[in-house]
Protein backbone atom coordinates (compact mmCIF):
# COMPACT_ATOMS: atom_id res chain seq x y z
CA UNK A 1 0.00 0.00 0.00
CA UNK A 2 2.51 2.67 0.92
CA UNK A 3 5.06 1.17 -2.15
CA UNK A 4 1.13 2.29 -4.39
CA UNK A 5 0.95 5.91 -3.12
CA UNK A 6 4.77 6.60 -3.28
CA UNK A 7 4.18 5.31 -6.80
CA UNK A 8 1.08 7.53 -7.30
CA UNK A 9 3.29 10.73 -5.78
CA UNK A 10 6.30 9.75 -8.37
CA UNK A 11 3.59 10.29 -11.56
CA UNK A 12 2.10 13.52 -9.85
CA UNK A 13 5.78 14.58 -9.58
CA UNK A 14 6.68 13.73 -12.53
CA UNK A 15 3.20 15.24 -14.19
CA UNK A 16 4.40 18.44 -12.90
CA UNK A 17 7.33 18.29 -14.08
CA UNK A 18 6.55 18.10 -17.69
CA UNK A 19 4.07 21.26 -17.02
CA UNK A 20 7.41 23.09 -15.64
CA UNK A 21 8.96 21.80 -19.07
CA UNK A 22 6.42 23.34 -21.39
CA UNK A 23 6.59 26.78 -19.01
CA UNK A 24 10.16 26.79 -20.38
CA UNK A 25 11.25 28.50 -16.65
CA UNK A 26 14.94 27.45 -16.06
CA UNK A 27 14.99 27.39 -12.22
CA UNK A 28 11.42 25.66 -12.22
CA UNK A 29 13.17 23.17 -14.65
CA UNK A 30 16.19 22.81 -12.50
CA UNK A 31 13.90 22.38 -9.32
CA UNK A 32 11.39 20.00 -11.09
CA UNK A 33 14.19 18.13 -12.41
CA UNK A 34 15.91 17.58 -8.86
CA UNK A 35 11.98 16.11 -7.17
CA UNK A 36 12.07 13.89 -10.29
CA UNK A 37 15.72 12.03 -9.57
CA UNK A 38 15.07 12.67 -5.55
CA UNK A 39 11.78 10.69 -6.25
CA UNK A 40 13.30 7.78 -8.53
CA UNK A 41 16.45 7.60 -5.96
CA UNK A 42 14.15 7.27 -2.87
CA UNK A 43 13.78 3.22 -3.00
CA UNK A 44 17.32 2.45 -4.33
CA UNK A 45 19.55 4.91 -2.70
CA UNK A 46 17.70 6.34 0.18
CA UNK A 47 20.72 8.31 1.10
CA UNK A 48 21.24 10.05 -2.05
CA UNK A 49 17.12 11.18 -1.83
CA UNK A 50 17.44 12.91 1.38
CA UNK A 51 20.23 14.99 0.08
CA UNK A 52 18.87 16.07 -3.17
CA UNK A 53 15.55 17.08 -1.27
CA UNK A 54 17.87 18.80 1.34
CA UNK A 55 19.61 21.08 -0.99
CA UNK A 56 16.20 21.79 -2.63
CA UNK A 57 14.75 23.00 1.05
CA UNK A 58 18.50 24.88 1.45
CA UNK A 59 17.93 26.45 -2.01
CA UNK A 60 14.57 27.10 -1.84
CA UNK A 61 13.19 26.89 2.02
CA UNK A 62 10.20 25.31 1.01
CA UNK A 63 8.79 23.22 3.96
CA UNK A 64 7.39 20.37 1.85
CA UNK A 65 11.35 19.37 1.19
CA UNK A 66 11.93 19.39 4.61
CA UNK A 67 9.33 16.44 4.94
CA UNK A 68 10.34 14.41 2.24
CA UNK A 69 13.75 14.47 4.35
CA UNK A 70 12.05 13.64 7.29
CA UNK A 71 9.70 11.02 5.82
CA UNK A 72 12.45 9.23 4.10
CA UNK A 73 14.80 8.81 6.93
CA UNK A 74 11.47 8.01 9.31
CA UNK A 75 10.42 5.18 6.49
CA UNK A 76 13.95 3.77 6.69
CA UNK A 77 14.97 4.10 9.91
CA UNK A 78 17.50 6.22 9.72
CA UNK A 79 16.97 7.73 13.48
CA UNK A 80 20.56 8.73 14.17
CA UNK A 81 19.74 11.26 11.54
CA UNK A 82 16.02 12.19 11.72
CA UNK A 83 16.47 13.75 15.48
CA UNK A 84 18.57 16.76 13.64
CA UNK A 85 15.71 17.36 11.01
CA UNK A 86 13.25 16.96 13.18
CA UNK A 87 14.22 19.90 15.23
CA UNK A 88 15.54 21.71 12.11
CA UNK A 89 11.25 21.03 10.97
CA UNK A 90 10.06 22.24 14.39
CA UNK A 91 8.93 25.82 13.57
CA UNK A 92 8.02 25.71 9.64
CA UNK A 93 6.00 21.97 9.98
CA UNK A 94 5.15 22.41 13.67
CA UNK A 95 1.12 22.50 12.12
CA UNK A 96 1.85 19.91 10.14
CA UNK A 97 -0.05 16.28 11.26
CA UNK A 98 1.82 14.39 8.95
CA UNK A 99 5.53 15.70 10.78
CA UNK A 100 3.65 15.89 14.24
CA UNK A 101 2.70 11.88 13.99
CA UNK A 102 6.54 10.94 12.64
CA UNK A 103 7.89 13.06 15.77
CA UNK A 104 5.75 11.61 17.88
CA UNK A 105 6.74 8.22 17.37
CA UNK A 106 10.45 8.94 17.43
CA UNK A 107 9.70 10.77 21.10
CA UNK A 108 8.37 7.47 21.65
CA UNK A 109 11.11 5.11 20.66
CA UNK A 110 13.56 7.62 23.01
CA UNK A 111 11.15 6.97 25.55
CA UNK A 112 10.75 10.96 25.94
CA UNK A 113 6.51 10.02 26.55
CA UNK A 114 5.47 13.66 27.95
CA UNK A 115 7.10 15.27 25.47
CA UNK A 116 5.54 12.89 22.84
CA UNK A 117 2.09 13.61 25.32
CA UNK A 118 2.24 17.19 24.94
CA UNK A 119 2.57 16.82 21.05
CA UNK A 120 0.11 14.52 20.37
CA UNK A 121 -2.20 16.96 22.16
CA UNK A 122 -0.97 19.62 20.05
CA UNK A 123 -1.85 16.69 17.20
CA UNK A 124 -5.83 16.59 18.32
CA UNK A 125 -5.98 20.25 17.82
CA UNK A 126 -4.50 20.31 14.12
CA UNK A 127 -5.94 17.24 13.09
CA UNK A 128 -9.29 16.69 15.08
CA UNK A 129 -9.62 12.87 13.27
CA UNK A 130 -9.83 9.38 15.09
CA UNK A 131 -6.65 8.44 14.53
CA UNK A 132 -4.90 11.67 16.20
CA UNK A 133 -7.49 10.98 19.48
CA UNK A 134 -5.83 6.89 19.12
CA UNK A 135 -2.40 7.79 19.00
CA UNK A 136 -3.23 10.45 22.22
CA UNK A 137 -4.57 7.51 23.99
CA UNK A 138 -1.82 4.76 23.59
CA UNK A 139 0.47 7.36 25.42
CA UNK A 140 -1.85 8.24 28.03
CA UNK A 141 -2.46 4.48 28.69
CA UNK A 142 1.73 4.32 28.91
CA UNK A 143 1.65 6.63 31.20
CA UNK A 144 -1.33 5.08 33.24
CA UNK A 145 -3.35 8.18 32.54
CA UNK A 146 -6.08 5.72 32.56
CA UNK A 147 -8.82 8.52 32.82
CA UNK A 148 -7.54 11.04 29.78
CA UNK A 149 -6.99 7.23 28.18
CA UNK A 150 -10.58 6.52 27.96
CA UNK A 151 -11.92 9.81 26.82
CA UNK A 152 -9.56 10.38 23.99
CA UNK A 153 -10.52 6.70 22.88
CA UNK A 154 -13.92 7.51 23.77
CA UNK A 155 -13.76 10.61 21.32
CA UNK A 156 -12.12 8.41 18.75
CA UNK A 157 -14.88 6.66 18.51
CA UNK A 158 -17.46 9.02 18.37
CA UNK A 159 -14.89 10.47 15.49
CA UNK A 160 -15.07 7.30 14.04
CA UNK A 161 -17.80 4.20 14.76
CA UNK A 162 -16.10 0.97 14.70
CA UNK A 163 -15.91 -1.67 17.11
CA UNK A 164 -12.22 -1.56 17.21
CA UNK A 165 -12.55 1.71 18.76
CA UNK A 166 -15.64 0.48 20.59
CA UNK A 167 -13.76 -1.92 22.33
CA UNK A 168 -10.74 0.18 22.96
CA UNK A 169 -12.51 2.77 25.47
CA UNK A 170 -14.21 0.15 26.82
CA UNK A 171 -11.75 -2.07 27.96
CA UNK A 172 -9.70 0.85 29.44
CA UNK A 173 -13.15 1.04 31.78
CA UNK A 174 -13.63 -2.39 32.60
CA UNK A 175 -9.55 -3.57 33.35
CA UNK A 176 -8.06 0.07 34.54
CA UNK A 177 -11.29 2.02 35.56
CA UNK A 178 -13.24 -0.95 36.81
CA UNK A 179 -16.47 0.49 35.89
CA UNK A 180 -17.94 -3.18 34.68
CA UNK A 181 -21.66 -1.90 35.14
CA UNK A 182 -21.14 0.76 32.94
CA UNK A 183 -19.11 -1.06 30.26
CA UNK A 184 -21.87 -4.23 30.10
CA UNK A 185 -24.47 -1.37 29.41
CA UNK A 186 -22.73 -0.18 26.95
CA UNK A 187 -21.34 -3.23 25.63
CA UNK A 188 -25.41 -4.67 25.33
CA UNK A 189 -25.98 -1.36 23.85
CA UNK A 190 -23.93 -2.24 21.16
CA UNK A 191 -24.60 -5.32 20.83
CA UNK A 192 -28.21 -4.19 20.71
CA UNK A 193 -27.54 -1.98 17.59
CA UNK A 194 -24.73 -4.17 15.67
CA UNK A 195 -25.43 -7.43 16.77
CA UNK A 196 -23.25 -10.19 18.59
CA UNK A 197 -19.94 -9.99 16.82
CA UNK A 198 -16.81 -12.33 18.31
CA UNK A 199 -14.99 -9.38 20.04
CA UNK A 200 -18.06 -7.69 21.85
CA UNK A 201 -20.46 -11.23 22.84
CA UNK A 202 -16.82 -12.32 24.38
CA UNK A 203 -16.26 -9.53 26.52
CA UNK A 204 -19.54 -9.71 27.67
CA UNK A 205 -19.14 -13.39 28.52
CA UNK A 206 -15.83 -12.21 30.52
CA UNK A 207 -18.15 -9.64 32.33
CA UNK A 208 -21.01 -11.74 33.40
CA UNK A 209 -18.61 -14.59 34.35
CA UNK A 210 -16.86 -12.31 36.65
CA UNK A 211 -20.46 -11.41 38.00
CA UNK A 212 -21.35 -15.22 38.71
CA UNK A 213 -23.95 -14.81 35.96
CA UNK A 214 -24.04 -17.67 34.51
CA UNK A 215 -27.48 -17.56 32.56
CA UNK A 216 -26.25 -14.80 30.76
CA UNK A 217 -22.98 -16.64 29.96
CA UNK A 218 -24.57 -19.22 28.38
CA UNK A 219 -27.09 -17.22 26.53
CA UNK A 220 -24.23 -15.11 25.02
CA UNK A 221 -22.38 -18.21 24.04
CA UNK A 222 -25.48 -19.76 22.17
CA UNK A 223 -25.50 -16.62 20.42
CA UNK A 224 -21.50 -16.37 19.58
CA UNK A 225 -22.22 -20.57 18.72
CA UNK A 226 -25.02 -19.31 16.31
CA UNK A 227 -23.38 -16.27 14.13
CA UNK A 228 -19.82 -18.20 14.16
CA UNK A 229 -20.70 -22.12 13.86
CA UNK A 230 -17.78 -22.46 15.78
CA UNK A 231 -17.79 -25.66 18.56
CA UNK A 232 -16.25 -24.02 21.55
CA UNK A 233 -18.53 -22.03 22.54
CA UNK A 234 -20.67 -25.18 23.03
CA UNK A 235 -17.79 -26.88 24.64
CA UNK A 236 -18.02 -23.63 26.70
CA UNK A 237 -21.44 -24.68 27.71
CA UNK A 238 -21.14 -27.91 28.01
CA UNK A 239 -18.03 -27.65 30.69
CA UNK A 240 -20.29 -24.87 32.51
CA UNK A 241 -23.19 -27.65 32.49
CA UNK A 242 -21.13 -30.28 33.94
CA UNK A 243 -19.07 -28.00 36.40
CA UNK A 244 -22.08 -27.52 38.32
CA UNK A 245 -23.88 -30.62 37.74
CA UNK A 246 -27.16 -29.25 35.32
CA UNK A 247 -26.69 -32.66 33.53
CA UNK A 248 -30.12 -32.19 32.29
CA UNK A 249 -29.30 -28.71 30.58
CA UNK A 250 -26.28 -30.38 29.13
CA UNK A 251 -28.57 -33.29 27.27
CA UNK A 252 -30.65 -30.36 26.28
CA UNK A 253 -28.21 -28.45 24.50
CA UNK A 254 -27.00 -32.18 23.02
CA UNK A 255 -29.86 -33.18 21.36
CA UNK A 256 -30.66 -29.20 20.08
CA UNK A 257 -27.83 -28.83 18.13
CA UNK A 258 -26.90 -32.54 17.21
CA UNK A 259 -23.90 -32.32 18.92
CA UNK A 260 -21.28 -34.93 20.53
CA UNK A 261 -23.52 -37.94 20.27
CA UNK A 262 -21.62 -39.66 22.50
CA UNK A 263 -21.32 -37.46 25.00
CA UNK A 264 -25.34 -37.74 24.85
CA UNK A 265 -25.41 -41.11 25.39
CA UNK A 266 -22.88 -41.50 28.35
CA UNK A 267 -25.36 -38.53 29.90
CA UNK A 268 -28.26 -40.70 29.78
CA UNK A 269 -26.26 -43.99 31.42
CA UNK A 270 -24.83 -41.19 33.89
CA UNK A 271 -28.31 -40.42 34.77
CA UNK A 272 -29.89 -44.18 35.08
CA UNK A 273 -31.72 -43.42 31.82
CA UNK A 274 -30.21 -46.63 30.30
CA UNK A 275 -33.75 -47.15 27.88
CA UNK A 276 -33.06 -44.34 26.39
CA UNK A 277 -28.91 -44.63 26.12
CA UNK A 278 -29.79 -47.75 24.53
CA UNK A 279 -32.41 -46.78 22.47
CA UNK A 280 -29.62 -43.97 20.70
CA UNK A 281 -27.09 -45.88 20.79
CA UNK A 282 -28.31 -48.10 18.19
CA UNK A 283 -30.04 -45.54 16.08
CA UNK A 284 -26.67 -43.46 15.88
CA UNK A 285 -24.65 -46.76 15.40
CA UNK A 286 -27.10 -47.52 12.12
CA UNK A 287 -25.97 -44.02 11.04
CA UNK A 288 -22.93 -43.61 11.88
CA UNK A 289 -21.47 -47.61 11.48
CA UNK A 290 -19.55 -46.28 14.48
CA UNK A 291 -18.98 -49.58 16.35
CA UNK A 292 -17.86 -47.65 20.01
CA UNK A 293 -21.81 -47.33 19.93
CA UNK A 294 -22.18 -50.47 20.13
CA UNK A 295 -19.61 -50.65 23.07
CA UNK A 296 -21.90 -48.04 24.49
CA UNK A 297 -24.85 -49.80 24.28
CA UNK A 298 -23.47 -52.85 25.67
CA UNK A 299 -22.64 -51.05 28.75
CA UNK A 300 -25.95 -49.62 29.27
CA UNK A 301 -27.30 -52.97 28.93
CA UNK A 302 -25.39 -54.48 31.85
CA UNK A 303 -26.19 -51.20 33.91
CA UNK A 304 -29.79 -51.88 33.40
CA UNK A 305 -30.27 -55.38 34.06
CA UNK A 306 -27.06 -55.88 37.04
CA UNK A 307 -27.26 -57.23 38.98
CA UNK A 308 -29.72 -59.99 37.07
CA UNK A 309 -28.11 -60.35 34.24
CA UNK A 310 -28.91 -63.94 32.47
CA UNK A 311 -26.81 -66.10 30.56
CA UNK A 312 -28.38 -64.97 27.06
CA UNK A 313 -28.10 -61.16 27.99
CA UNK A 314 -24.53 -61.80 28.90
CA UNK A 315 -23.93 -63.59 25.86
CA UNK A 316 -25.36 -60.56 23.71
CA UNK A 317 -23.36 -57.87 25.61
CA UNK A 318 -20.36 -59.58 25.25
CA UNK A 319 -20.80 -60.34 21.51
CA UNK A 320 -20.70 -56.13 21.29
CA UNK A 321 -17.80 -55.76 23.01
CA UNK A 322 -16.24 -58.54 21.28
CA UNK A 323 -17.14 -56.59 18.15
CA UNK A 324 -16.49 -52.94 18.56
CA UNK A 325 -13.43 -53.54 21.25
CA UNK A 326 -10.53 -54.51 18.52
CA UNK A 327 -11.61 -50.50 16.83
CA UNK A 328 -11.50 -48.79 20.49
CA UNK A 329 -8.35 -48.21 21.85
CA UNK A 330 -9.98 -46.42 25.09
CA UNK A 331 -9.25 -47.62 28.76
CA UNK A 332 -12.98 -47.37 29.96
CA UNK A 333 -13.92 -50.69 27.38
CA UNK A 334 -11.48 -52.43 27.65
CA UNK A 335 -11.78 -51.98 31.57
CA UNK A 336 -15.18 -52.57 31.39
CA UNK A 337 -15.11 -55.97 29.08
CA UNK A 338 -12.03 -57.50 31.05
CA UNK A 339 -13.77 -56.95 34.51
CA UNK A 340 -17.26 -58.63 33.10
CA UNK A 341 -14.98 -61.69 31.70
CA UNK A 342 -13.47 -62.00 35.38
CA UNK A 343 -16.49 -61.26 37.39
CA UNK A 344 -18.96 -63.78 35.40
CA UNK A 345 -16.18 -66.43 35.38
CA UNK A 346 -16.07 -66.76 31.50
CA UNK A 347 -12.66 -66.14 30.80
CA UNK A 348 -10.82 -64.54 33.44
CA UNK A 349 -6.78 -64.62 31.58
CA UNK A 350 -8.34 -62.63 28.80
CA UNK A 351 -10.01 -60.14 31.19
CA UNK A 352 -7.14 -59.67 33.08
CA UNK A 353 -5.25 -58.89 29.74
CA UNK A 354 -7.70 -56.03 28.68
CA UNK A 355 -7.81 -54.77 32.23
CA UNK A 356 -4.02 -54.62 31.38
CA UNK A 357 -4.11 -52.62 28.74
CA UNK A 358 -6.15 -50.21 30.44
CA UNK A 359 -3.68 -50.32 32.73
CA UNK A 360 -1.39 -48.93 30.65
CA UNK A 361 -3.49 -45.66 29.54
CA UNK A 362 -4.23 -44.87 33.58
CA UNK A 363 -2.34 -46.73 35.84
CA UNK A 364 -3.22 -45.04 39.34
CA UNK A 365 -6.77 -45.73 38.66
CA UNK A 366 -8.28 -47.65 41.72
CA UNK A 367 -10.96 -49.06 39.18
CA UNK A 368 -8.52 -50.60 36.87
CA UNK A 369 -6.20 -52.13 39.97
CA UNK A 370 -9.10 -53.55 41.79
CA UNK A 371 -10.82 -55.52 38.36
CA UNK A 372 -6.71 -56.68 37.73
CA UNK A 373 -6.98 -57.78 41.67
CA UNK A 374 -10.27 -59.56 41.27
CA UNK A 375 -8.73 -61.46 38.02
CA UNK A 376 -5.90 -62.95 40.18
CA UNK A 377 -8.24 -63.41 42.84
CA UNK A 378 -10.31 -65.58 40.48
CA UNK A 379 -7.28 -67.39 39.19
CA UNK A 380 -6.37 -68.12 43.43
CA UNK A 381 -3.35 -65.87 43.27
CA UNK A 382 -4.52 -64.33 46.55
CA UNK A 383 -1.32 -62.63 47.32
CA UNK A 384 -0.52 -60.94 44.12
CA UNK A 385 -4.52 -59.79 44.12
CA UNK A 386 -3.65 -58.54 47.48
CA UNK A 387 -0.37 -56.31 46.24
CA UNK A 388 -2.22 -54.99 43.40
CA UNK A 389 -4.87 -53.63 46.06
CA UNK A 390 -2.27 -52.21 48.47
CA UNK A 391 -1.23 -50.10 45.05
CA UNK A 392 -4.23 -48.55 45.59
CA UNK A 393 -3.77 -44.65 46.64
CA UNK A 394 -5.67 -43.16 49.89
CA UNK A 395 -6.44 -40.45 48.20
CA UNK A 396 -9.07 -42.56 46.29
CA UNK A 397 -10.99 -42.37 49.44
CA UNK A 398 -14.68 -42.45 48.12
CA UNK A 399 -13.26 -45.68 45.95
CA UNK A 400 -11.49 -47.55 48.75
CA UNK A 401 -14.93 -47.41 50.79
CA UNK A 402 -17.37 -48.20 48.55
CA UNK A 403 -19.09 -50.97 48.76
CA UNK A 404 -18.03 -53.23 46.00
CA UNK A 405 -14.23 -52.23 46.83
CA UNK A 406 -14.90 -53.57 50.26
CA UNK A 407 -16.70 -56.40 49.30
CA UNK A 408 -13.21 -57.36 46.94
CA UNK A 409 -10.73 -56.35 50.01
CA UNK A 410 -12.82 -58.85 52.21
CA UNK A 411 -13.14 -61.73 49.64
CA UNK A 412 -9.00 -61.66 48.92
CA UNK A 413 -8.14 -61.25 53.27
CA UNK A 414 -10.24 -64.38 53.33
CA UNK A 415 -8.15 -66.47 50.50
CA UNK A 416 -5.25 -64.87 52.20
CA UNK A 417 -6.35 -66.77 55.04
CA UNK A 418 -7.01 -70.02 53.77
CA UNK A 419 -5.06 -72.72 52.95
CA UNK A 420 -5.80 -72.20 49.05
CA UNK A 421 -3.77 -69.77 47.70
CA UNK A 422 -1.00 -69.96 45.30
Amino acid sequence: RMHRCKTIIKYLFISLFCLNLNAFDTKSYDESLNVFKALLLEEKDPKDSVSIFTYLYDKTKKPEYLKEVIKILYNYEDFANLGFYLEKGSVVLKDDDEFLRIKIAYLLSKNSLYEALNLARNLTKIDNSSRSFIILGKIEEVLNLQNEAFKSYKKAYELDKNEINFLRYIKILTNDLEKTDEALKELENYKKENGCSLAVCSMLVDIYRQKNDFDMVVKICEELYENTKNNKFLDYILNFYITFEEYYKAVDLLKKYDYKNKMLVELYGFLKQNDEAIKLSKEFFKKTNDTEFLALEAMNLYEKNAPNVNQNLLKEILDKFDKSIKDLNNATYENYYGYLLIDHDVDYKKGIEFVKKALLKEPDSPYYLDSLAWGYYKLKECKKADEIMKQISYKFNDFLNSSEAKEHLEAINKCLNSGDIK
